[in-house]
């Protein structure tokens, strides 16, 4: 079990393709409609007020994080991050700053695509 929870929901990449869409959890229970299953996603570490995840590759073919790189809903590959992590601080005033750099895995069809992608608010 991870000492916290990070979820970072921003579209639906499985549903509706568009580029930046992405689902990245350290828990399968952060995701909409999560089922009661709370399956560890990825390895968190927390330093202060920075949490950094790390995705699991272990458990990245139940496509419980994915991203997608493009919007084209016939050609749209779903990938599902196997390297790379999110890191995010809070700030003093609960303001929240971080990136994501991931490597994802789409099949053999879509091979592997990146995410890189900062967060501020």
């Amino acid at each position: 079990m991870n000492a916290t929870d990070v979820c970072l929901i921003s579209g639906f990449p499985a549903g509706q393709p568009d580029v930046g869409a992405i689902w990245l959890s350290s828990n399968s229970g952060c995701d909409p409609d999560a089922s009661a299953a709370d399956i560890d996603l990825a390895f968190v570490t927390v330093d202060a007020n920075t949490i950094t995840i790390k995705p699991d590759e272990r458990v990245a073919a139940t496509g419980g994080n994915n991203f997608t790189s493009s919007s084209d809903y016939i050609w749209a590959c779903l990938f599902n991050p196997v390297a790379g992590q999110l890191r995010v601080t809070i700030g003093d005033g609960g303001g929240v700053r971080g990136s994501v750099d991931v490597t994802g895995y789409g099949g053999a069809s879509c091979g592997n695509s990146d995410y890189h992608a900062t967060i501020s608010g």
